[in-house]
């Protein structure tokens, strides 16, 4: 989105580089809703009518609970509108973060001949204090495990939550990790279940699940995603960590969420929406994964950013922005 307007704005391709580590738009998962915000944004820019026309819109919040009729199990309690606040667009999109990666893509081509450099990473970010005053940001990156370094005026790191120019600024994430596993699944569903076309948030006895309608898929069928937090019996973290969240380990988190099954996930599903009957459709099971929940952010990013530039006296503003959320660990 940054690169788009940036082009768009007129920085042509000597002064503006976007990477990508993938090697093309991400084919599944991962990021598929839409702000009512970010829609008018797309809106503004000439980009939305795809979007408008083919994404799942989420205009209602149902929610079920535990009911006091054994038979039940579980019932709707209330549904509200997903959007409460006045908007121009009134509802949640979703629809496959590859299609809104493209979407941008395709538009940015307009301007950048260039486009996005994929299958490149960043290796190293470095101040250098001792070059050019006016390009004082020193990348390394790697295209293909070819690695090169760049001087820049600006860097933009939108790596998320593992973001290595984070990492490489040495700036810590402030919070707690904590001790929920949930998995996440885009599939085609077979079920009874009245508002599977719906937004939900289900709290049942045996569990809670979020169900999150998704758009229509090349079958004509509709994809579903569910997030369902998977039972305690996978060990919490220690919280006698004394750094906070990277206080954890990495390969211990990756450990507990190795535990997690695709079957795992399902039954639990299937218990917690019980009476009701769910399961995917056979071979419609296009993507899933397991994460643990954190509560993080970076609270003196531009301050520590302005100490590290200690010397370059023309330089109001920062040099390194970090964005996007950090909210998944």
């Amino acid at each position: 989105m940054l690169s788009l307007l940036l082009s768009r704005y007129g920085l042509s391709d000597t002064s503006l580089l976007c990477i990508d580590a993938k090697p093309s738009t991400l084919k599944s998962g991962q990021a598929d809703g839409i702000q009512p915000r970010t829609l008018e944004v797309f809106k503004s820019l000439g980009i939305s009518t795809e979007i408008e026309n083919e994404a799942c819109q989420m205009w209602q919040f149902a929610f079920w609970n535990p009911s006091s009729d054994p038979n039940k199990v579980i019932e709707r309690t209330s549904v509200v509108p997903d959007v409460i606040a006045p908007a121009r667009f009134p509802y949640e999109a979703t629809i496959h973060q590859g299609r809104i990666e493209r979407i941008m893509e395709t538009d940015l081509l307009r301007y950048s001949e260039r486009g996005i450099v994929r299958n490149t990473k960043i290796v190293d970010v470095k101040i250098d204090e001792e070059g050019v005053a006016e390009f004082p940001v020193l990348v390394t990156m790697a295209t293909d495990g070819v690695e090169k370094t760049v001087r820049t005026k600006h860097l933009v790191g939108a790596d998320g939550a593992h973001s290595v120019v984070r990492q490489c600024m040495g700036l810590r994430l402030e919070g707690e990790s904590l001790d929920h596993i949930w998995g996440v699944v885009d599939m085609v569903a077979e079920t009874d279940f009245p508002d599977i076309r719906r937004r939900c948030g289900i709290h049942s006895p045996a569990g809670s699940v979020m169900i999150i309608p998704r758009e229509r898929i090349s079958t004509g069928e509709y994809l579903t995603r569910l997030y369902v937090q998977v039972p305690e019996d996978v060990a919490p973290e220690s919280d006698q960590m004394p750094n906070g969240v990277e206080g954890v380990k990495a390969e211990d988190a990756r450990q507990r969420r190795s535990k997690i099954t695709l079957e795992g996930i399902l039954k639990q599903a299937a218990d917690a929406i019980k009476p009701y009957s769910l399961r995917p459709k056979e071979d419609a099971v296009d993507w899933w994964a397991a994460y643990q929940l954190a509560s993080v952010c970076r609270l003196s990013l531009l301050s520590m950013t302005r100490r590290a530039l200690q010397g370059f006296s023309s330089l109001e503003m920062p040099v390194i922005h970090i964005v996007r959320k950090l909210a998944k660990a």
